[in-house]
């Protein structure tokens, strides 16, 4: 808990010296090298408190294609069990690399409809003990429609794919493997001048046999008593193996962004699953670098 509280004030203390600090905007060319890198601190009601930085390097070939590479780095995962002889124990996993990415990213916009779609493949460099990684190659495709009106925009999203893990719209307390679909609907709402509410509903949809790993219970433990509750086999054991209901899913979220400048950002977001009945809520900073005036992919 200490830690976390740390962690806290530090992204505090960061957010108000970037905000006192700010310079006039660079101009943002639509194609070159980027780079974006985020740091985000959350608390999710099964899996505790983590931290984790993201970081992506791309090349925009012109305002439609875009390729980029990363990989995250959890500074801080937490998890708990209890051993064969009944005690509880917690450990706190510092310093530890995530699964690597490859993105292929494209969008088109025109009067009727933006469409921006994406098809990320991961390598198993993630440690796996914490729940963070399946230790097997992943990859999803998504896929967004969405038209302005003024300062509403809807939108709706489809991927498919063959895992779920956390990111920072959605944080969850495990990671998935086994063939799944995320789909998502809602509105964007321009409040003030850079400063954006984005509110939506969600559904996970799991296809065939599925395993979750949990990111909440050690690996070589068991979850604490009555953990499985609400549907929670996540919490209950650290490797979990079924059929798709395991990782069918329902909630929904709201992100709140403020772009500072077309080179600094922050936002925070909260979910709350119905079906796991678990919320969860995260702060990120993000900087950007280089070319690219649009985010690194979600």
């Amino acid at each position: 808990m200490c830690k976390a509280k740390i962690l806290l004030l530090t992204a505090l203390w960061l957010t108000s010296a970037a905000v006192a600090q700010q310079s006039p905007a660079q101009p943002v060319h639509s194609y070159g090298l980027y780079e974006y890198t985020s740091f985000s601190v959350g608390h999710d009601s099964s899996a505790g408190w983590s931290s984790v930085m993201d970081s992506a390097v791309g090349y925009s070939f012109n305002q439609t294609f875009a390729i980029e590479a990363g990989a995250p780095f959890y500074l801080l995962t937490t998890t708990q069990g209890t051993s064969t002889t009944g005690s509880t124990t917690g450990t706190t996993y510092s310093g530890s690399l995530g699964d690597a990415f490859l993105r292929l990213k494209a969008q088109r916009k025109s009067d009727a409809l933006d469409y921006s779609t994406s098809l990320t493949a991961t390598a198993p460099t993630g440690d796996t003990s914490a729940g963070i990684s399946t230790g097997r190659a992943t990859f999803n495709w998504g896929n967004r429609l969405e038209h302005g009106f003024d300062r509403v925009t809807p939108f709706g999203e489809a991927s498919i794919g063959n895992s779920l893990n956390s990111t920072r719209r959605h944080p969850r307390g495990y990671t998935t493997l086994g063939a799944v679909s995320e789909f998502r609907g809602g509105a964007g709402f321009d409040l003030l001048q850079h400063l954006s509410l984005e509110t939506s509903a969600y559904a996970d949809v799991g296809y065939g046999n599925q395993k979750v790993f949990s990111r909440s219970v050690r690996k070589g433990t068991i979850g604490p008593a009555g953990a499985a509750k609400h549907n929670r086999a996540f919490a209950a054991a650290y490797l979990t193996a079924g059929s798709a209901s395991l990782v069918n899913d329902q909630g929904l979220s709201a992100d709140l962004s403020w772009n500072i400048t077309p080179r600094f950002d922050m936002g925070v977001s909260y979910d709350h699953s119905l079906h796991f009945a678990t919320d969860s809520v995260a702060m990120t900073i993000g900087v950007r670098l280089g070319s690219g005036a649009t985010k690194a992919g979600k």
